[in-house]
């Protein structure tokens, strides 16, 4: 990454911590999170309960809600979405998926 990346950013050996810019974040965006809970394609698929993700969109700070598996469902829903939307799909009668 050298010629790329700046040299300082290269030799720093601490990382920063983000909590707090997370937090704001998600208190900033909660109706857009909320609104990735309606017609999840996750839940439809029945890979998460649409209301433990409800729950999930409302941060708390307490270091027993971590928010990595909120950051890593979101990716996996936007994710998903995009690719339904751009290529039509139906369910076939075993629950398979096929174009269409």
């Amino acid at each position: 990454m050298r010629g790329i990346v700046p040299a300082r950013s290269l030799e720093r050996v601490t990382k920063a911590e983000g909590s707090a810019e997370e937090e704001a974040g998600l208190r900033d965006c909660r109706d857009d999170l909320l609104a990735l809970c309606d017609g999840s394609r996750l839940a439809e698929l029945g890979l998460v309960d649409p209301d433990r993700l409800r729950t999930g969109c409302h941060y708390s700070p307490a270091p027993d809600r971590p928010h990595e598996s909120l950051q890593q469902t979101v990716a996996c829903e936007v994710w998903l979405r995009g690719i339904t939307d751009a290529r039509p799909t139906s369910v076939s009668p075993v629950g398979r998926r096929e174009r269409g």
